[in-house]
């Protein structure tokens, strides 16, 4: 039924073509291959195979995700409301491979969608910060400034 529907259901989420692969045979000496990762489950009739590899984009996915969510955190703490107008900067303390750096410009479609506006980089002070705060994801640490 899914290989006919093109979509598949699995614990409540819907997945669709180019999240699955079927296939009637399996080699099990394909998996010998060391550039794959794949948790599997079976049981008599049928084997289910997960890539487990990270990928990098889906990373970074998830990095932005969680920059959001402090930004959010910040401005509840500083009793800002949804219609506030505020301006929201960030600056990079460590980046031991870059990964907010790269972060910060591959994601910024998503931090715009999301944030309903554009998270710049604060090159220097120019006003009092009606919040600032430390964060660390990932061994990379970066400040989040709120400005008016």
């Amino acid at each position: 039924a899914a290989q006919t529907a093109g979509t598949l259901l699995v614990d409540g989420v819907t997945l669709d073509g180019d999240d699955f692969n079927i296939v009637r045979f399996f080699d099990a000496l394909s998996l010998k291959d060391e550039s794959k990762k794949y948790e599997e489950a079976n049981d008599r009739e049928v084997i289910v195979l997960l890539d487990v590899e990270i990928h990098e984009e889906l990373m970074q996915e998830g990095m932005a995700r969680d920059v959001v969510n402090r930004v959010q955190r910040l401005r509840k703490k500083a009793g800002l409301t949804p219609v506030d107008d505020v301006a929201y900067h960030y600056q990079i303390g460590e980046d031991p491979n870059g990964a907010l750096a790269s972060l910060f410009q591959k994601q910024a479609d998503f931090l715009l969608r999301s944030l309903k506006q554009e998270l710049l980089p604060m090159p220097v002070k120019i006003a009092e910060p009606l919040a600032e705060e430390e964060h660390e994801i990932n061994d990379c640490k970066f400040t989040l400034i709120l400005l008016r």
